[in-house]
């Protein structure tokens, strides 16, 4: 598969909201999305081997290269829209200050922004770029 897949927690507002956010200023239509909580989720994590720890992350693949926290956003923000892909600027920080932030906002992202108890679904329009 060439294109690019962000697997995101799918009962998360936060990480949803960022789901919704990429399909609307993506540059070009192409990356494919999964909630991590889906059996294609699970065949991507048994065959790049992720570890379970990752699992409170968003994961992007693009070329069968893993991308985790920080590293992840700013990868997807290469993908958006200008003045959004200017983003990935922010990867030339030390990736520990830059996690470090990820993984505030990822502790509290319940807590701040909710949670839902079902799963994300997208609008019919985007149902193809979706795996199952």
């Amino acid at each position: 598969m060439n294109n690019p897949v962000l697997l995101f927690d799918g009962v998360c507002n936060l990480c949803s909201g960022v789901v919704q956010f990429v399909l609307k200023h993506e540059s070009e239509p192409g990356i494919l999305f999964g909630t991590l909580q889906s059996e294609a989720a699970r065949r991507y994590i048994e065959k790049l081997h992720i570890e379970p720890g990752d699992m409170s992350s968003v994961i992007f693949i693009d070329n069968n290269t893993v991308y985790l926290k920080s590293e992840a956003a700013f990868k997807i923000a290469g993908y958006l829209k200008t003045p959004w892909s200017w983003v990935r600027l922010f990867g030339l920080l030390p990736r520990s200050a830059s996690d470090f932030f990820y993984d505030l906002i990822a502790k509290s992202r319940y807590r701040i922004f909710g949670k839902s108890e079902n799963c994300f679904v997208p609008s019919a329009k985007f149902e193809s770029r979706f795996l199952a």
